[in-house]
């Protein structure tokens, strides 16, 4: 399988400009790298759907005020909630950069959505971002109280794309927290589940696709400033409890991190942990905020998705 046509010709323009990028030695700068993040939905995701309705709001930690956005899409029915934790290397993203695409999982889905504005590195470093999702998730049910929303109460979907996914599954290491968040379901996309990068594809996969190996190196390097050990934080190395929910891992087939979703499915499986797998052909890592090149595949994911909730 090759990459989708619309994204090659996107890819072969990526290695074009990276190139002329080393040739002129400029280095990588945080700036940069959010707002390129920030430009793939603004001009790739242009299919958005309006009738969502939406609330803004704050989960109070430590004297900051963390930043949710909720969607709702049936104001007169008792939904199901989720949470959303977004991407982008744990240094970039945000809720306004990834409102296309929770718009459409609400739209999909039919669920309520609450995404998650947590702090970012390098000027704040691990665990901060981490616990900031932990609170707002300990929390959620105060928000959506004042909010005067209408929900279900006896489950709670998570899930994260990239380094949210990352996220998710470091908060799902916890046998209370899941325990008295009531998680039932988890759902990674294309994951960061290995801070070591030990895996093949982060070498075959780890140059000219887009997201590459030296560039997750520098994003991790400005998330752990403190010499932790990136192997003990890495989920694909941790214990699991015997609570751990159940788990869709998607995958995209011309992705570094393929090698982690593939390892971590196959790790919930021996230890009798529901899960499925499935790799999106023909697409590259972040392909959802790159919808317009790759309609089909974004489409069928977004059905995985509901079909794995329902």
């Amino acid at each position: 399988m090759q990459l989708v046509p619309q994204l090659e010709e996107l890819v072969l323009q990526f290695r074009e400009i990276s190139s002329l990028a080393t040739n002129l030695n400029k280095p990588l700068l945080i700036s940069d790298a959010r707002d390129a993040l920030a430009m793939l939905t603004k001009f790739y995701v242009t299919d958005i759907p309006n009738l969502i309705q939406t609330y803004d709001g704050f989960i109070n930690r430590q004297n900051y005020a963390i930043p949710v956005r909720i969607y709702y899409p049936q104001v007169d029915q008792q939904l199901k909630v989720a949470v959303f934790i977004h991407g982008g290397g744990h240094n970039a993203g945000s809720i306004e950069v990834y409102d296309p695409i929770l718009r459409k999982l609400a739209k999909t889905t039919n669920c309520i959505w609450l995404s998650i504005d947590y702090r970012l590195a390098p000027e704040f470093p691990y665990p901060t971002g981490l616990e900031d999702c932990r609170s707002v998730i300990n929390q959620r049910s105060i928000l959506l109280d004042q909010l005067g929303i209408n929900y279900s109460t006896d489950q709670l979907i998570i899930a994260g794309d990239s380094a949210g996914g990352a996220l998710c599954a470091s908060l799902t290491l916890d046998y209370e927290f899941i325990a008295t968040n009531q998680i039932t379901q988890q759902i990674l996309i294309y994951p960061s589940l290995d801070y070591s990068l030990s895996l093949p594809s982060t070498h075959s996969l780890g140059k000219g696709y887009l997201l590459e190996r030296d560039k997750i190196e520098w994003y991790f390097n400005n998330y752990f400033q403190n010499n932790e050990d990136r192997c003990l934080l890495s989920p694909l190395y941790q214990e699991l409890p015997a609570n751990y929910p159940a788990t869709l891992i998607i995958g995209a087939e011309y992705d570094p991190l393929i090698d982690e979703a593939v390892a971590y499915n196959e790790k919930l499986h021996v230890m009798n942990i529901s899960s499925e797998f499935h790799k999106i052909s023909g697409v590259v890592h972040t392909y959802l905020m790159l919808e317009d090149l790759c309609l089909a595949e974004c489409k069928h994911t977004y059905n995985l998705i509901k079909n794995f909730i329902k």
